[in-house]
């Protein structure tokens, strides 16, 4: 008998994309679906777009909150959820018709699946991004995360993109109240998983729009999560897999780059407050040196950022005003 999937959507103000999403949804060749619309204290029409397919189409639940979060809203519907596996799926993306049955068929017992997705900028394909299938236990997994292989095999931290077993869910949640939630979980759920099995085709479709896409400007606050959000994976990898000295060095790059990310975001968008963050900027200066003093490979992409950032702030700036024109236009 074939299971069902709990299909989790957190929705913030997104009548302009919603029905796209639902319907992608709704028309799954997998059917035996529970689809949870988290309604998370939307403004505009998204609850009563979420309440109109409710109405239609006796799997779909729609549920209404208080604004907390994207973490928040996930959470909860974990909670609602009644399936033995779950998925995740943003609001303003959409998923191919065969996506849910692509994953089922291919899924893990007690175990994570995950196939590859494209990039949508204003309707268009824009990058697909295929894997290499493969199969592997947690700490190979832990190893792809971490080292971005161009391969292919780097399946990224989103949540989603990726079926779930339930079960991975019992003791850990999306920490709430901060952005880069999927970053602070992933190595907590890939730990947990028997098994995690790569798939090669892209399925889902990940939109960026122009108000959110992740070369905008962000907040002191947001980068600062992410190198939280970073530190709470060294805590992990080191408590999961203290003997593994190479998802160490790892972790010092990624470090550096959530290091790069907030000194990037200081000197272009913050430069007058940059006496205040201070230690941030001495503390990336000290892991770059140590990494280039123990000859660890950086990548020349990481080095060309930081040097324009720490010592060349306005050359950055001219360059990402004309990306940004060029990308809007």
């Amino acid at each position: 008998m074939l299971k069902k999937i709990s299909v989790i959507v957190p929705v913030y103000n997104m009548e302009k994309y919603l029905d796209r999403c639902i319907a992608s949804i709704a028309s799954q060749t997998y059917t035996n679906l529970e689809i949870l619309l988290i309604d998370d204290g939307s403004t505009d029409h998204s609850g009563e777009i979420c309440d109109r397919w409710a109405e239609k189409d006796n799997r779909i639940f729609s549920f209404h909150k208080k604004n907390g979060g994207l973490s928040d809203a996930r959470n909860y519907g974990i909670l609602k959820s009644h399936g033995e596996y779950i998925s995740f799926i943003d609001s303003d993306d959409y998923i191919s018709k065969d996506f849910m049955e692509y994953l089922y068929h291919n899924r893990v017992f007690k175990g994570i699946t995950i196939c590859g997705y494209t990039q949508v900028w204003r309707d268009s394909l824009m990058k697909e991004h295929r894997l290499i299938n493969t199969k592997c236990n947690s700490e190979e997994a832990v190893n792809y995360l971490l080292s971005g292989d161009k391969g292919q095999v780097n399946f990224q931290t989103f949540a989603w993109n990726k079926l779930y077993y339930y079960d991975l869910f019992q003791n850990f949640r999306y920490p709430e109240g901060k952005s880069y939630e999927d970053v602070a979980i992933i190595i907590d759920l890939l730990h947990a998983a028997s098994e995690i099995h790569v798939l090669e085709k892209a399925k889902y479709f990940y939109v960026m729009r122009p108000d959110s896409i992740v070369h905008q400007q962000k907040s002191i606050q947001t980068v600062l999560d992410l190198l939280n959000a970073t530190n709470e994976q060294r805590k992990r990898v080191e408590e999961y897999f203290p003997n593994n000295s190479n998802l160490k060095k790892l972790m010092d790059i990624k470090e550096l780059i959530a290091y790069c990310t907030v000194i990037r975001n200081i000197m272009l968008y913050n430069s007058s407050q940059k006496d205040e963050y201070a230690s941030e900027i001495n503390e990336c200066k000290t892991i770059w040196n140590k990494l280039r003093m123990n000859k660890i490979r950086i990548p020349l992409y990481l080095n060309i950022k930081l040097t324009l950032f720490l010592y060349f702030p306005w050359v950055a700036k001219a360059f990402l005003f004309v990306r940004r024109k060029c990308l809007h236009s």
